[in-house]
C-alpha cells in the first residue's frame, strides 16, 4: 500500500470580501485565498450557490494569484450556481491572495436584507496531482 501526502487543507481558506449594495446595483467582490507558503496549490476549484431571487448570474475573472501563476479560470453557470475550475499547463504554484474577481448582480426586486456568499465543495491539487479539501471562509 502506497501513500502519498497531498495538500494538508489544514491553513488553507478561500472566501469572498465582504460589500454591501443596493437592487439594480452589482456588487464588485475579490475571492480572496489564503494558505500556508508551504503548502500551496497549482490549482483550485469551488463552487458557488446563491440565492437567485435576490441575485442574478454571477460571473467570475482571474484576479492577480492566478495570473502571476500563469492559470486560467473556467467556470460553468446554472440558475443558482457556478462552478469553476482555476488551472494551467505548468504545476506553478498559486500563492495566497485574490485568486479572482466576482461581478454579482443585485436584483431590482431583491428584498433580502443580507445574503451571504461562500464557497463550497473547495478542492485543491498539489503540483504533483494530489487533491484535498479546503475550507470555505
Amino acid at each position: 500500500m502506497f501513500f502519498t501526502p497531498g495538500l494538508t487543507g489544514q491553513t488553507a481558506s478561500l472566501g469572498f470580501s465582504a460589500a454591501s449594495g443596493t437592487p439594480g446595483g452589482v456588487l464588485a467582490l475579490n475571492l480572496n485565498f489564503t494558505a500556508d507558503a508551504s503548502d500551496l496549490p497549482a490549482g483550485l476549484q469551488w463552487t458557488l450557490t446563491y440565492p437567485t431571487n435576490v441575485f442574478g448570474p454571477v460571473t467570475l475573472t482571474v484576479g492577480p494569484s492566478l495570473s502571476a501563476a500563469g492559470k486560467s479560470l473556467t467556470c460553468a453557470s446554472g440558475s443558482g450556481v457556478v462552478t469553476c475550475v482555476a488551472v494551467g499547463v505548468n504545476a506553478n504554484t498559486i500563492s495566497s491572495g485574490v485568486v479572482a474577481f466576482a461581478a454579482v448582480p443585485v436584483l431590482r426586486s431583491a428584498t433580502a436584507s443580507q445574503a451571504i456568499l461562500t464557497p463550497s465543495n473547495v478542492m485543491a491539487v498539489s503540483p504533483a496531482g494530489f487533491f484535498s479539501g479546503i475550507s470555505p471562509s
